[in-house]
């Protein structure tokens, strides 16, 4: 993913899941499910997963989390990539932990 990708975030829902589409610098827009929000050191993290409506598209996507940075540039939120890597794993880690409460995950499949 590009950085400075222009976002609104949008409100904690209650009614359903949000969603964000990001825009890269090549003008390729995606949309993400906002799937957890947190505060790590004086910074605001993201994790989002790839959304579809084409539910063919939805299964066979691989369900990778993706974790971005909020910045903020002349009273404009934007979401960065994490670029230093110890700063990537500690945060994804902590993604993880927090959302492992919520979900299943792991190979166990009965």
């Amino acid at each position: 993913m590009a950085d400075d990708k222009k976002t609104d975030l949008p409100g904690e829902s209650e009614y359903g899941p949000d969603y964000i589409t990001l825009t890269n610098d090549e003008g390729y827009e995606e949309t993400f499910e906002l799937v957890d929000t947190m505060d790590y050191e004086g910074c605001t993290y993201v994790a989002l997963l790839t959304a579809s409506e084409d539910p063919e598209k939805y299964l066979n996507d691989d369900g990778r989390m993706i974790i971005m940075k909020v910045t903020e540039e002349d009273g404009e939120r934007y979401l960065d990539d994490v670029t230093d890597d110890d700063e990537f794993d500690t945060v994804s880690e902590m993604f993880l932990a927090r959302l492992a409460d919520l979900y299943e995950f792991g190979d166990d499949e009965e």
